[in-house]
């Protein structure tokens, strides 16, 4: 006959694996479920291909090109303002206010020509699309927001945040 006695050490590992393989099992469906790729997100209810209309009336610089100016959104950004551009060829961008780095704001240029910098560090970015211009610290860039129509009559830029 054999001898089915077992240790106290080898009882609790053999548990442990019986009830780790129990939890890991009851988890895989949520794991996979989470991965649906037709999942839609909104925010606040509004659909994620819903443009912000943004009044520039409040902000004259902005309504000629080369003007520059940081902007906050309510309830948008996280609560940072936006870096809007009104570019010499007519054109707009928006940029986020905060370097990835370390979550720095960043300055806002005094024309669309200039560079925008870092608070706290060297790193420059473009206005255009907030890539590094120059600066030690690579492999960051601001996020750039879609930029819709400018309706010139209204006043309306819209903005995809």
């Amino acid at each position: 006959m054999k001898d089915n006695k077992l240790n106290r050490r080898d009882f609790i590992l053999n548990t442990t694996k019986v009830v780790g393989a129990g939890l890991a099992i009851t988890a895989l469906p949520q794991v996979f479920q989470s991965c649906d790729s037709e999942e839609v997100v909104t925010i606040n209810n509004v659909p994620p291909d819903t443009f912000y209309e943004l009044d520039l009336t409040p902000h004259p610089e902005l309504l000629t090109p080369g003007g520059v100016k940081k902007v906050k959104i309510e309830g948008k950004n996280q609560g940072n303002p936006l870096i809007i551009t009104h570019h010499k060829d007519g054109k707009f961008s928006a940029l986020d206010s905060i370097c990835k780095h370390m979550n720095c704001a960043v300055d806002a240029p005094s024309d669309s020509e200039g560079t925008i910098n870092c608070q706290c560090h060297p790193n420059h970015y473009s206005t255009v699309d907030g890539s590094l211009s120059s600066g030690p610290f690579a492999g960051f860039k601001l996020t750039k927001f879609i930029v819709g129509k400018f309706d010139a009559d209204k006043k309306i830029l819209e903005i995809k945040i």
